[in-house]
């Protein structure tokens, strides 16, 4: 089953709708830009902020992963942004594909990369995961995008490929990644 995991970098430009296989897992904002399957993000100010915020919504209504005090938060809180949609927690995951806590919880894209495993992916083609510069895909500057999470997130990422390629699943990042990354 072919997964496309689409992250917030500039190479989430390089997405095609109409090429995007069995099911799409949108990372953070990424599922403001595109309709996704699933949607992974970690914390729970961001899922309110795109799912009540009309400036910058999620498209459609994704299943959720996050981390599991983010998703009792929400319930609890927020009981129609919970409503109607699967959730799976980033412990259940680990559980599910018996995943070590290696570091790839610590992050939405690793984490979406686990999804992926455990949601049944044989390849998974990856979008917009360029770690790399403070600019996403529109063009935005952010000042939580620099090297200093990227030498730390590509340590996470390199964690879930690390257990993918243990579960046997393939992953190929967009020519612009790897082109961004080098």
């Amino acid at each position: 089953m072919l997964v496309s995991l689409l992250s917030c970098g500039p190479s989430l430009c390089a997405f095609d709708d109409a090429r995007r296989g069995d099911l799409v897992i949108g990372v953070n904002g990424a599922a403001c830009r595109h309709a996704c399957d699933w949607w992974s993000i970690g914390d729970d100010q961001t899922i309110l902020r795109h799912s009540l915020d009309a400036d910058e919504p999620v498209v459609g209504r994704p299943h959720v992963s996050t981390m599991s005090p983010s998703m009792h938060r929400i319930k609890e809180s927020y009981p129609a942004v919970h409503a109607n949609r699967d959730w799976i927690t980033w412990e259940q995951l680990r559980d599910s594909v018996s995943a070590p806590q290696s570091g790839w919880d610590q992050w939405s894209a690793p984490a979406a990369l686990v999804l992926a495993v455990h949601l049944g992916a044989t390849t998974i083609a990856v979008f917009g995961v360029d770690m790399i510069g403070s600019a996403d895909f529109a063009g935005r500057d952010h000042k939580r995008f620099n090297e200093h999470r990227w030498v730390r997130e590509r340590r996470s990422w390199d964690s879930a490929l690390t257990l993918c390629g243990a579960a046997g699943v393939t992953v190929h990042r967009s020519p612009l990644s790897e082109e961004v990354a080098t």
